[in-house]
This record gives structure tokens, C-alpha cells and sequence, in this order.
């Protein structure tokens, strides 16, 4: 953004702007630089209000000028001389209080586009003396929107990718072990900010990571990683599983906590020695058929159990889930959108 010239000596007239001067008259003047801003490419003005004196001469006494602008957006300019200001005295009118200085006896403002108007009309007033204006018009440049468009494409685009990246996150069902709370092609939505403030509690449905083995033994060494197929799992790094292993993500219910005694005994389930109500359980076929326990869950672990008990791979087989692999809470399904729900 260009700046403009300064203005050594008084003048009896407007500064010598060329075509820019727009109005005056014995008294007051008003006169205007066209500024263009090259990122946008949109015009905008530099507006310097004057006064004269009985003598005909530009004179520093500024004070008790109004200046209004219907249309655009009227700011004073970031150059204000020093010992005077301009007060806010309504929507874009300002009253100018005290002097400017000898050398550059002008008060300068800036006339923008807001963005609505495509002109704009400016008027200066002093008691006792006859108002005056002058009209202006914007003139963006044609390609103007687009550019407005991208811009908010972009910032929408990194505020997305930021609230993904510290708050919400998707996820796709990979098997059956969540029926019948979620089906195998579910799309969820994951929210990874809420166990920073506290921990997982019984009962809620959590994402969460898994040490998934690799079995590379017949395929090679130097076999890339996505060719060989999966081994065992572990919610723990296991050192006689090997070293090359892949993070996956698991979804599960949270079926007690550090500290909980759990059992499964005659098909049901039981936190310390109280029978746990599970209402997401709608038939038969999904219930337990095994016992575990009774154990107390350790600190700092969690134990989780997919709803699908008969076909599900949880604690009852890989041990008590590390909170450190914790990933976040399952929110909602939002696809298929036959399966829109929350998640409980």
C-alpha cells in the first residue's frame, strides 16, 4: 500500500493532488488521494479535511469539525498528527478535536469500501459555516470476489484441519464387535479433546490405539510394511511379538476403570459385585458367552468390552487397555445417513 506525499509548506488551497481535490469552499476544504491496495486490487481514499482562516490561509485549527460519510467505511488514518484526535460521534461521523501542525494543517481519514456500498458520499461540517461534500465511487477490481472466495476457502480450510487436528476426529467401523450400537461401514466422529480435561469413565464408548504384529517371517525383511500380513494384537508393546508392528485403531465400550473389581459370570456383567445394566445389548446373539474374572483393573488401565461380546476382541483376551492409547470418545454417526445418531 502505497503512502502518500508529504505536504511541506501551508497552503491557501487543498494540497496539490491533482484531479483529487474534490470540495471547497472560504472556509473549509476537503481533498482526496486515490490509494489502491494490491492485494485486492480495490481503491480506496485518503481524505485530508482543512480549514481557512479569515486571511484566506490554511490554518492548523481543526477543532469542532465534523466529518460523516454515508456509504463506505470512514476510519481516521493511522498518520494522525499529534495533538489532535478524532472522537467517535455516531456511525462513521467523527468530531476533530484540536490542531494540527503548521507544516501539514490537515486532519487525513480513509474512505473504504465496506463491502455493501459502491459509492460513498463524505460531508464536513463546522458551526456557523456551510457544510460541504463530495461523492465517491468504488471501484474494485473485476476479479475482486474470487479472490475474497479463495481467501475464506483457505482460512476455512486451515481452521477445519486445526479443529481435526486438536479436537474432532473420523473414523471408520472396520467389523461387527460394536453391534448393535454400530455396524461394520459406520462413519463416526471422534471427540479427541475431552479426555485432556478428564478421564474415560464406565460406560462411554472410546477410540483407541492397538499394537497390531506384523508377520513377516515368510515374506522377507525388506517386505514393505503394507504387504505383510497382520499377526497378533496387543494393547501393550509386547518385545516377543518383535518389533514390527503397525497402530490401529480399535473402538470399544468402557466396562470399568482403575480400581473396579470385574467379573463376567452367567452371561453377565458385574463392577464390583453390583450386575451392570447394559441396555444396548437387543439380543441374545451379542451377549457373553465366557467368564472372566473377578480382577481388579489396574491404575492407570482401563478395562473395555465391544458390545458384540460373543465376536469381539477386548480385554476379556488382550488384558487391561493402557489410558495412554486412549485416542478419544465416539460422538456420533454421521454416515450412512439412515444411521445418523449419538452415540451413548
Amino acid at each position: 500500500m502505497e503512502s502518500h506525499q508529504e505536504i511541506e509548506e501551508p497552503h491557501s488551497m487543498p494540497p496539490n493532488l491533482g484531479d483529487t481535490t474534490e470540495a471547497f469552499n472560504p472556509h473549509l476544504t476537503l481533498s482526496a488521494k486515490v490509494y489502491a491496495d494490491r492485494k485486492r486490487g480495490i481503491n480506496f481514499r485518503r481524505l485530508f479535511i482543512g480549514a481557512i482562516d479569515f486571511a484566506g490561509d490554511q490554518t492548523p485549527d481543526l477543532n469542532g469539525i465534523r466529518v460523516r460519510a454515508r456509504g463506505g467505511l470512514l476510519l481516521p488514518a493511522a498518520d494522525f498528527p499529534p495533538g489532535m484526535t478524532a472522537v467517535k460521534d455516531g456511525n462513521n461521523v467523527y468530531l476533530i478535536q484540536g490542531s494540527a501542525n503548521d507544516g501539514l494543517p490537515y486532519a487525513p481519514f480513509d474512505l473504504a469500501p465496506d463491502g455493501f456500498s459502491q459509492a460513498g458520499c463524505v460531508t464536513i461540517e463546522k458551526e456557523g459555516l456551510e457544510p460541504i461534500e463530495a461523492q465517491y465511487e468504488f471501484n474494485p477490481a473485476p476479479l475482486n470476489w474470487l479472490f475474497d472466495v479463495v481467501e475464506s476457502l483457505v482460512w476455512a480450510f486451515f481452521i477445519a484441519m486445526l479443529i481435526r487436528l486438536i479436537i474432532f476426529q473420523t473414523f471408520y467401523i472396520p467389523s461387527g464387535s460394536m453391534e448393535p450400537t454400530l455396524f461394520e461401514g459406520d462413519r463416526i466422529v471422534a471427540n479427541k479433546l475431552i479426555y485432556k480435561l478428564r478421564p474415560p469413565t464406565s460406560g462411554e464408548v472410546i477410540i483407541f490405539k492397538v499394537y497390531t504384529y506384523l508377520n513377516g517371517q515368510e515374506m522377507g525383511e525388506n517386505t514393505p510394511r503394507k504387504f505383510m500380513p497382520m499377526g497378533n494384537s496387543s494393547f501393550t508393546k509386547d518385545p516377543k511379538l518383535g518389533d514390527r508392528f503397525t497402530l490401529r485403531d480399535y473402538i470399544k465400550r468402557v466396562g470399568a476403570v482403575a480400581g473396579d473389581k470385574i467379573e463376567i459370570k452367567d452371561r453377565k456383567l458385574f463392577v464390583n459385585d453390583k450386575l451392570v445394566d447394559e441396555p444396548w445389548i437387543t439380543d441374545p446373539k451379542y451377549d457373553f458367552n465366557y467368564n472372566f474374572g473377578p480382577e481388579i483393573v489396574p491404575e492407570g488401565c482401563l478395562f473395555v468390552l465391544g458390545d458384540n461380546h460373543q465376536n469381539s476382541q477386548d480385554s476379556h483376551k488382550l488384558g487391561f487397555l493402557p489410558v495412554e492409547n486412549v485416542v478419544g470418545k465416539a460422538m456420533f454417526v454421521f454416515y450412512p445417513p439412515k444411521s445418523i445418531k449419538i452415540i451413548h
